[in-house]
């Protein structure tokens, strides 16, 4: 079949088909998330999560930074495939969305590798040690994701990652 002929959700539908088994905490946050806030989309999903998981697992990433956590979707994602010993460092700004994610991470025995940063992500940024991080996953407002991307050029380590969420937003 040309591509052409391949409808959205099609591919949609194939992508969620391939991506890994969600834990039934995730599929919990993802139902919360929907049925009770009023941008749901804003939920990154299972295939950004399979994503982002696949990222984690090539690079042996241990230490990641995420700027804009929203109900703690990816956040909790990131965590599950860590090890022990790894980080989650999270900015969020709204104090409605924090105690969503903490109410989700203090179920999950992942949760303990998870810091929410609360407050502007700019100033958050800030405060975090250069070159201390494999990865960064940028998904907060997009006025600023020229500075949350220039901040986080400083906190990965040489070889490390930053990923973009909605980077072309709108086709801009």
């Amino acid at each position: 079949m040309p591509i052409a002929e391949i409808n959205k959700q099609s591919l949609l539908d194939y992508c969620k088909d391939q991506s890994v088994v969600r834990s039934s905490l995730l599929l919990e946050l993802e139902e919360y998330t929907w049925k009770n806030e009023d941008v749901p989309q804003m939920i990154s999903g299972s295939i950004v999560g399979t994503f982002l998981q696949s990222v984690i697992h090539m690079i042996s990433a241990r230490r990641i930074v995420e700027v804009g956590m929203f109900t703690g979707y990816s956040a909790l994602t990131m965590a599950e495939a860590l090890p022990d010993n790894g980080e989650v460092h999270t900015c969020e700004l709204m104090q409605k969305h924090i105690d969503t994610a903490n109410g989700f991470f203090h179920r999950s025995k992942h949760g303990k590798k998870i810091y929410i940063h609360a407050g502007p992500a700019v100033a958050s940024l800030e405060q975090l040690p250069a070159e201390s991080f494999d990865m960064a996953f940028i998904d907060a407002d997009k006025s600023n994701y020229l500075r949350y991307y220039q901040r986080c050029m400083v906190l990965i380590r040489e070889g490390g990652v930053i990923i973009l969420d909605n980077m072309l937003w709108g086709g801009n």
